[in-house]
């Protein structure tokens, strides 16, 4: 006797089917899943490219704004130098100009005096030539000294007049030689100073900024020395040159004594002639 077949219970189809179902579900998340594990991978790796991209464009942008305000900063220090050259160079040629004009000046004067005490001389020769009678001759050697007194004293006053002339300008020469080395010594010690902010200098090139500082501290603090050394020296020839002309005025003071002791003694012999003439 055959059996029949069982008759499937439908609470066995309804798992079945769940069963089925659920296992659509899990492999359609997991392909989900998948797909969106790839996009996320994807986004990631367009996103470092373009990262990538704009440090590489940012890393350009940096070195050529460098190179550019290296250049703005080359230009601005080479403009400043030319400038600052012309104005010394300027600066130097009216000291120079102006030293050599108050010298020329006072050379000029020196030569009208000569030429005018060599005319003074002569003219006083001729008078002297005429004049022969003794009292008058005493009365010309009487205003020669006169004369020769007042012509030291206009002397005096024109050499004065010279030393007062080439001290300023000495003044001024030294004053702006100082001025120009304080402001290159400044002006190198501020290049100095950008320098090593700007980049890592080297002990070569810093024992050589401070070689180079060091000579021109010492130039600048030599110079005035110096100068002090040339002053001290002037004011010595000074005095030397005052002292032979007190010893020259002294000269010309005895030498007026005697010319006035003749002019008595002969005005004397002439009064005691023409006594003796009256006797007579």
């Amino acid at each position: 006797m055959l059996k029949r077949p069982r008759r499937r219970r439908p609470t066995q189809d309804l798992q079945e089917g769940e069963e089925k179902a659920k296992q659509e579900a899990g492999a359609k998340a997991k392909q989900q899943e998948a797909e969106a594990k790839q996009e996320a991978e994807a986004k990631a790796k367009a996103d470092a490219e373009v990262a990538k991209k704009k440090e590489a464009d940012s890393k350009i942008s940096k070195k050529e704004e460098k190179a550019k305000q290296e250049a703005e900063a080359k230009a601005k220090q080479e403009a400043e130098a030319k400038a600052k050259q012309e104005a010394e160079a300027k600066a130097k040629q009216e000291v120079e100009a102006k030293a050599k004009a108050d010298a020329e000046e006072a050379k000029k004067k020196e030569a009208d005096s000569k030429i005018s005490k060599k005319e003074e001389k002569a003219k006083q020769e001729a008078e002297a030539k005429a004049k022969r009678k003794p009292e008058a001759k005493a009365m010309a050697d009487a205003e020669e000294a006169k004369k020769k007194e007042a012509d030291s004293k206009i002397s005096k006053k024109e050499e004065k007049a010279k030393q007062e002339a080439e001290a300023r300008a000495k003044q001024e020469a030294e004053a702006k030689a100082k001025q120009e080395v304080e402001a290159k010594a400044k002006a190198d010690a501020e290049e100095a100073k950008k320098k090593e902010a700007d980049s890592k200098i080297s002990k070569k090139e810093e024992k050589a900024k401070q070689e180079a500082e060091a000579k021109a501290k010492q130039e600048a603090e030599a110079k005035p020395m110096a100068d002090a050394e040339e002053a001290k020296k002037k004011e010595a020839d000074s005095k030397i040159s005052k002292k032979e002309e007190k010893a020259q005025a002294r000269s010309q003071g005895q030498a007026r004594s005697r010319s006035q002791g003749q002019a008595r003694e002969a005005e004397a012999k002439a009064k005691h002639g023409s006594r003796s003439q009256g006797k007579g």
